[in-house]
Formats: structure tokens, sequence, C-alpha cells
């Protein structure tokens, strides 16, 4: 207990999880899903799958469920979360500069519409 009655307690981390909890990073060539499950013993698991492959994702999320449920006994909403990778995928930035470049082509300035490289200034 603190002495000062204005400074807060340390705020404890809730590890009873109610939920599978999975993170998307999508890029053109692969999906990156890491997620955390009930009795997992809070360690984050990371697969990959294909990019586009809605197949192999929703296996992967029932595997996740099975998973849980052969742990905990029951079953578990999963809630997904999403990132966009950083090849351009996703980019709203990469997609106003597309946007600029149609305009500039149908004036006659620039007819290149293929995004720059990656790791390239824009």
């Amino acid at each position: 207990m603190s002495l000062d009655p204005d400074r807060e307690e340390p705020t404890v981390i809730r590890t009873n999880l109610g939920a599978i909890f999975v993170s998307l990073e999508l890029s053109r060539s692969t999906w990156l899903i890491t997620s955390l499950s009930p009795g997992g013993g809070e360690k984050m698991s990371k697969h990959s799958v294909s990019a586009g492959d809605i197949a192999a994702l929703l296996a992967r999320f029932s595997e996740l469920r099975e998973k849980a449920f052969a742990r905990m006994g029951k079953s578990f909403p999963i809630i997904v979360i999403q990132e966009a990778g950083l090849d351009g995928f996703l980019d709203p930035s990469l997609a106003a500069e597309r946007t600029d470049r149609k305009l500039r082509c149908r004036s006659g300035l620039d007819c290149d519409l293929t995004p720059p490289a990656t790791g390239q200034d824009r």
C-alpha cells in the first residue's frame, strides 16, 4: 500500500483470456498470423500462409479454436485485428500516389502507374 494517496498502484495484467486474439499482418506475398489463446501459457504463436489463401487462414482459425477447446474444455470467440504489411499492400499513401499518377496520366504528363519499389522514396 502506498503512503501517497495520489499515487496509483501498478495495474495488474489479466491473464485469464476470454477469447482467442489474432493479429494479421497482410502483405502481397505472405499473411503473418500471430495469436494468443486461453490456456496457451501466455505465449504468442506465429504462423504464415500465402497471401490470399483464405482456406488456409480459416483452417488456422479452426486449429486455434480446437487447441483452446482441448486445453480449456470450452469454445472461445476469435477476435482479429489487421495491420498492413510494409510492401505497399493496403498503404493509404501509396493509394493516394497511384491516384495522383492516374490524374497526371490522363493529362498526358506521366503514364507510369507502377508503384515505387519497396524502400524507395515516394
